[in-house]
């Protein structure tokens, strides 16, 4: 090593000691402060800097002309304490540790840059935390591999023929018979050897292939049954992800065979096909089905009649054209543009994502990645384009996350006798509501168990309310509820302030259930028990009654509940729950056999959790269940007799409390998710009368 080396390994062996490992904070903060807005000259100004300047010297670096601070704390505090106290002025968006960042894993492979695709669906990303090295088997059932390509078989798995029937080990041919080398192809896709000096990557580079050949003929071409026994047998030998980039995903058989794989604990990924069909007909529950993207980021759809397949049946989409990989010839080289080499692109992401959450379904695997993918259209789960392209990085980066609720402390407001947390969002921000004996009740709000900031109801609602329930909360901290204080107030709280009052003294009690991101919000009025009014507000703050205008005239008890991105509400006629969109109309939900609901939280996909009861609740009949929907309207789970469940994420975890008795208390419950029962004991006994089951009291 000459003195130069020296002189650097020295000085960055001195700098991974100073800064230490990847996340840890170096005990600054960095701060974003919030927009200050003031009027002069009748023109409305906006004022990131007055804030900051009021740091004087704590500040150490300004950034994007002083929208972004380095923090320094002052002498005697730490970052975490300094924390809290900026954050408790209520005039910062964001104070978070200044933590230390690592290069984002990158393979030494030298035509690694030519892979456009993988950078598209941010594959380096996804290696920070898994490169398939903890990952289950991943079958591709194709027309067989190059066995000895340098960048593919060192990954390679025993397989099988199911033309002939035999095993690999039995002499069952799993080499490459297609002329374009279609197999060789999208396993490389899936699964090139990454990180080894030679060649191209694989999303999963170091992902473990089992080939599958289901195909004599030199075009590939094959009867369908001979894809479907090549996933039976791969699912039969250990593959977890199976990757087939074939047409004819459209038949039930194939959807068949996607539900018994996910009772086995695999996958089945299958393609949309290159005909620029639109899947209207169908929707898999059981078969991810893949479509393909362009240079662009849009569909792949060259002309009328060739591109990738799109519509309801489709749930999400990759890269398909100018893919680079390996091939037959044992060389590299762009394949041609097909959806054929998006599918093995999903399918390896679902393979890593399983080995860095082993503990979870295929089903929760499939939900996470699904999820993650960006948005081609509409928010969520759209009708021409599933849930977007892929986004590898984002889905396998997916926090492993343990439930856990702490006591939540109250000690700096005055009068505190007990909380009641209502919301919990992406960050860990949690809003409740906490009550003082003989006063109005606060609307408080926690991070990461400490409180942030609370004010009275009189503060935050111009009122002084006894009884205060959240109901909803958007991405932007906009809250929705209701308030009580002999009368009952339907209400939306942004962080300025009140935002609107939904009330109507005649018709005794409003309630406001839910906002979206974008401020459209449901709720209803009620009339006395079971009879109710659904209302909808646009953004300009406008309150209608869709469902008691022309075309339905519905003049009987209905309600609305919760509201997605794409205008999609969740509500309720008498005691059947629907979904309502104005542009769709009603949609009835499976029915079932109570005769009251009320949705208490929805997915943005549309999945929902609420309770249901036979009768109105009195001393000694109120048997609520909770009971779970699909996005499609069918009961996924009933919880049973005694259970309440407020709360439902994206991945279908339900968290509620069981209800031992009407005079007893409760105690908290995960209904399903990663440690299930673990709030058991973190939760001190509530009084019924604190759980708010119903906001129709």
């Amino acid at each position: 090593m000459n003195r130069l080396v020296e002189v650097f390994a020295a000085s960055l062996a001195s700098i991974c000691v100073a800064f230490g490992r990847a996340g840890q904070p170096t005990g600054d903060l960095i701060v974003v402060p919030k927009t200050e807005e003031f009027v002069l000259g009748a023109v409305r100004h906006h004022d990131f800097r007055a804030i900051g300047r009021g740091l004087g010297s704590r500040v150490k670096e300004a950034y994007a002309g002083g929208r972004v601070l380095v923090v320094r704390p002052p002498s005697g505090s730490n970052w975490r304490q300094y924390r809290q106290t900026l954050l408790a002025t209520g005039s910062y968006e964001s104070v978070e540790p200044n933590t230390v960042a690592e290069l984002t894993a990158m393979p030494d492979d030298p035509l690694f840059n030519n892979q456009w695709h993988l950078f598209q669906i941010s594959a380096p990303r996804a290696w920070d935390f898994e490169t398939g090295t903890n990952s289950p088997i991943l079958a591709v059932v194709d027309g067989g591999v190059n066995l000895t390509h340098p960048d593919l078989a060192p990954n390679l798995v025993p397989g099988f023929n199911t033309i002939s029937g035999l095993a690999q080990a039995q002499g069952g041919a799993v080499n490459d018979v297609t002329t374009s080398g279609h197999g060789t192809r999208t396993a490389g896709v899936a699964a090139a050897r990454g990180n080894n000096g030679i060649g191209v990557s694989g999303v999963g580079w170091d992902l473990r292939v089992m080939p599958i050949r289901a195909t004599d003929n030199v075009s590939g071409a094959t009867p369908r049954s001979e894809l479907l026994e090549g996933v039976q047998w791969a699912v039969q030998n250990g593959a977890k992800v199976v990757s087939v980039s074939y047409t004819e995903v459209e038949y039930q058989d194939v959807e068949a065979m996607g539900a018994w794989a996910r009772s086995q604990g695999a996958l089945l990924v299958w393609s949309a096909g290159n005909s620029n069909t639109n899947w209207a007909n169908f929707d898999h529950d059981n078969v991810t089905v893949v479509g393909g993207t362009d240079q662009t980021d849009s569909r792949w759809n060259p002309s009328p009649t060739s591109g990738s397949g799109y519509g309801k049946g489709v749930d999400c989409f990759a890269p398909c054209t100018q893919i680079y990989t390996i091939n037959k010839a044992g060389g590299y080289g762009n394949a041609p543009a097909g959806v054929s080499f998006a599918v093995p692109q999903v399918a390896a992401t679902l393979a890593l994502m399983m080995g860095r959450s082993p503990s979870l379904t295929p089903s929760e695997i499939e939900k996470r990645m699904l999820l993650r993918c960006g948005n081609m259209g509409p928010l969520g789960n759209d009708l021409n384009f599933g849930f977007g392209r892929l986004n590898a990085g984002a889905a396998v980066e997916w926090p492993i996350r343990k439930y856990q609720l702490e006591l939540l402390p109250t000690s700096a407001i005055p009068g505190a006798t007990n909380v009641w947390p209502y919301k919990i969002i992406d960050d860990g921000t949690v809003y409740g509501v906490v009550y003082r004996n003989g006063q109005s009740c606060v609307i408080a709000k926690w991070l990461d168990g400490n409180l942030v900031n609370w004010q009275t109801s009189e503060q935050a609602l111009g009122i002084s309310f006894t009884d205060i329930v959240i109901t909803d909360v958007n991405e932007n901290g906009v809250l929705t509820g209701w308030a009580y204080n002999g009368e009952y107030y339907g209400f939306i709280l942004g962080s300025g302030g009140l935002i609107d009052f939904l009330h109507n003294p005649s018709l005794n009690r409003s309630y406001i259930n839910g906002i979206s991101n974008s401020g459209h919000a449901v709720g209803l009025h009620m009339l006395g028990w079971g009879n109710t009014r659904a209302r909808f507000r646009d953004i300009s703050g406008s309150w209608s009654a869709p469902l008691e205008s022309p075309p339905y005239n519905i003049g009987g008890s209905t309600g609305f509940y919760k509201i997605a991105e794409d205008h999609r509400v969740v509500g309720s006629i008498g005691s059947q729950p629907i979904f309502f969109r104005s542009d769709l109309g009603i949609e009835y939900c499976e029915p079932n056999g109570f005769l009251n609901v009320e949705v208490m939280e929805s997915t943005e996909e549309g999945a929902f959790v609420g309770w249901f009861a036979p009768d109105a609740p009195s001393a000694d009949s109120w048997y609520i269940r909770a009971i779970l929907y699909s996005a499609k309207g069918a009961i996924l789970r009933n919880f049973g007799v005694f259970t309440y469940a407020p709360g439902i994420n994206e991945s279908l975890e339900v968290v509620g409390a069981d209800i031992t008795n009407t005079s007893a208390s409760v105690a908290a419950r995960i209904f399903d998710g990663y440690n299930p029962g673990l709030l058991i004991d973190k939760l001190v006994p509530q009084p019924i009368r604190q759980i708010r089951c119903c906001q129709q009291r």
